[in-house]
């Protein structure tokens, strides 16, 4: 939803951002109130408040700006109706929203690091991926220590693992032995911090704070910096994941999701707000940068596609293939080795 509510913001299409702008923040609440994970709370609380912010972030151009490209595949904008009050409002509650979800993000991660809450951890990561993580984080002497633990903890008989969070084994009635190492999820999920910094220099940097043009050009830079990091995150994500076909291929695809906003968001930079005013005739026409974004998320939204369709294929597959069995173990084992393939 969220992937398809972009695209429509991006080619100015009400009809496409405001359903799925809304079915992702119906989503994000669901996920907040219902995910019995409560490691994952930081995230579903910080994801809600800036999914809402990014909703009234693209409302206000929807409702008061006037497209600078024709990459227009709505009805024609600014809807109007608002007023310019009310427009600055919105501004300012989406700036508060995503100011409120990055300190959930830095809180939870001053938490995490302080070992006042366990990393958040899905069940069954890859235990291969999470050792190349050591590895590429930490260096190959604290590999080398991580898995000469791992096998003396697993080959001793009066140890008693009593947690294993993504910080490391802790043994019951002796000192913990070393430490390394994150989570695939921890390391997946930091993309989301600095998406909702590039999202808030991103607007600072395009009027929204100031209209002086020094202090645009730093949040500018700002929001480069972190679309970068993101990029990064997600292409570290994609390589620990190329084992498991469907994970590599979700990554891949937010790989182009991000670099389409990226793109999409230079375009604003340097062609259209180049003197921080709003270029509504051919001045600061940014249909080039649009295009490429549009070629970007089209990609990234084939590519999601397929994964859903490959994971419906597998799930009525195993279902079939239970029923057939009446619950034998052999099928069902050789399906489940087919949806982590």
């Amino acid at each position: 939803s969220g992937l398809l509510k972009d695209f429509g913001w991006m080619t100015t299409n009400v009809l496409l951002g405001f359903p799925f702008g809304a079915i992702s923040v119906i989503l994000h609440a669901f996920l907040l109130i219902f995910d019995p994970r409560k490691t994952f709370r930081f995230y579903n609380v910080s994801l809600l408040i800036w999914v809402i912010g990014n909703f009234l972030w693209m409302t206000t151009e929807f409702v008061a700006e006037t497209p600078s490209s024709n990459v227009h595949l709505g009805p024609p904008v600014p809807l109007g109706g608002v007023s310019a009050q009310t427009v600055e409002d919105m501004v300012n509650i989406k700036s508060a929203l995503f100011l409120i979800s990055s300190c959930v993000q830095i809180t939870m991660y001053i938490l995490v690091f302080c070992k006042f809450i366990p990393m958040p951890e899905d069940d069954e990561e890859d235990i291969v991926s999470k050792n190349e993580a050591i590895l590429f984080f930490y260096g190959s002497q604290s590999y080398s220590k991580q898995l000469q633990y791992n096998t003396e903890l697993d080959n001793s008989d009066d140890v008693n693992i009593i947690s294993l969070d993504g910080a490391g084994y802790e043994r019951q009635g002796s000192q913990s032995g070393p430490s390394y190492g994150f989570s695939l999820i921890f390391i997946e999920n930091a993309y989301i911090l600095f998406w909702i910094l590039k999202d808030l220099c991103w607007s600072w940097g395009t009027g929204d704070l100031t209209h002086d043009q020094d202090t645009a050009i730093v949040f500018e830079s700002l929001a480069l910096c972190c679309g970068t990091m993101s990029i990064f995150v997600y292409a570290l994500t994609s390589y620990l994941y190329r084992r498991n076909t469907l994970r590599f291929l979700d990554a891949i695809t937010t790989i182009f999701w991000i670099a389409a906003n990226f793109v999409w968001m230079s375009g604003e930079f340097f062609l259209r707000y180049d003197n921080l005013e709003h270029d509504d005739a051919t001045q600061g026409n940014d249909y080039n940068t649009r295009v490429a974004s549009a070629t970007l998320f089209l990609l990234g939204l084939a590519i999601q596609a397929y994964v859903m369709v490959s994971v419906c294929i597998s799930v009525a597959s195993f279902q079939n293939s239970s029923r057939s069995s009446h619950g034998g173990r052999g099928s069902s084992g050789r399906q489940i080795e087919m949806m982590n393939v």
